[in-house]
Order: C-alpha cells, then structure tokens, then sequence
C-alpha cells in the first residue's frame, strides 16, 4: 500500500461522516420573507402567526432561543413601527418574547361579547342588504346568525326575540313568500315560528 493510500482512505471516512452529520442535521430552511406563503404579521392573529413561525424553526431545526432575531422578517411596515426597536427581540428569551407581543397585539384578536343590540343591528342590515339566492347562501346566513346569537338565551333574550331577529335577518323580498306558509297563529311576533320552522321555510 503506497503511503497516499492510508491518506485517501481516512479523507474518504470523513466525506461519508460529513455527510451523515448534514443529513442528520438538514432541515427544511426558513421561509424566505415576501415569498407566497410565508407567514407576515400584520397586528392580527398573534397567537396563529407565533405558532406557524415555531412550526417553521422546527422544521427548519431552528432551536426557540433564536427565534426573536426572525419576527421582525415576517412584519409588515406597520408592525415594524411599533416593535422595531423592542429589546426582547435582540434576546434569547422566546417565552418571554412570545408573552410580551401576545399581550401587545392579543387585544387586536378579541372577540366583542354577542348582545342583542348587536344581533338586531346585523339582522336589520341584512335582512335589506343580504343575498338569499341559493340553499348554500341560507346555510351561510344560519351559520352567522347562529355565530352571533349563541349564549344569548334565556338570560339576555328570550327564545322569540330569537326567532323574530332570525326572520327580520331574512331579505324582505322573501317575507311575502315565506308569510304563505305560516299559519296566521304564527303571525304574530309575540308567537312567531321556530327558528327551525322558518329555516326550512327559506
């Protein structure tokens, strides 16, 4: 064996360790800020956008004490104006980083408390601006009606306040057809029919 053999032999040993060691390690890399589906903060949703970019640092093997130094990639202007110059994201301290954006932006995620005023108001600008045209656009009101009036009853509205602002959602233009079908007991708003009744109805 000449001496460059042994030489060659131990280069080759180290090639194949290297490449073991990269194969072990390579992850998916960060996504690239401003490409299509990469996450961008906008000051909504803060809680889904820290989870995605600690989705991404898994996948990318990103260890969490670094991921402070990404957030400011995937702000908008607008966000950067607000914590551009924030000292926990020139730290190591996610936990701490994560809780302090979760308490600045979380208020911006809130959902205002359903109220009856709330449910006349919307019932009342549908019921004269909303679209009724299809079985899948009566799904859509159901859902948002159903969205917006849960835990109101029995406490803070009665179950025919309920069904009077489910009709007075439906668009005016159906009231005389549906009125066809109502038996004129159920004609009054002080004994409407069911929410039930009037969704089969529409």
């Amino acid at each position: 064996m000449s001496p460059v053999e042994p030489l060659a032999y131990f280069d080759s040993l180290a090639l194949s360790s290297s490449d073991k060691s990269l194969n072990a390690t390579l992850g998916i890399p960060m996504p690239t800020p401003g490409l299509p589906g990469t996450p961008k903060f906008k000051g909504k949703h803060i809680s889904d956008f820290l989870d995605v970019l600690e989705q991404h640092a898994d996948s990318a093997r990103v260890s969490h004490s670094l991921l402070p130094s990404y957030v400011l990639r995937y702000c908008h202007s607008k966000v950067w104006m607000v914590i551009g110059a924030l000292s926990h994201l020139s730290g190591d301290d996610w936990v701490s980083t994560r809780v302090y954006l979760t308490d600045l932006y979380g208020l911006n995620d809130s959902i205002p408390p359903n109220s009856s005023d709330r449910l006349r108001h919307w019932c009342s600008s549908h019921g004269e601006s909303g679209s009724i045209t299809s079985r899948k656009d009566v799904d859509k009101y159901y859902q948002d009606f159903t969205a917006l009036s849960s835990d109101l009853t029995p406490h803070k509205m009665l179950a025919n306040d309920i069904y009077l602002c489910f009709y007075r959602g439906i668009l005016t233009s159906l009231h005389a057809q549906i009125k066809k079908h109502i038996p004129a007991a159920n004609l009054k708003t002080s004994s409407l029919p069911t929410m039930t009744t009037l969704l089969g109805l529409l």
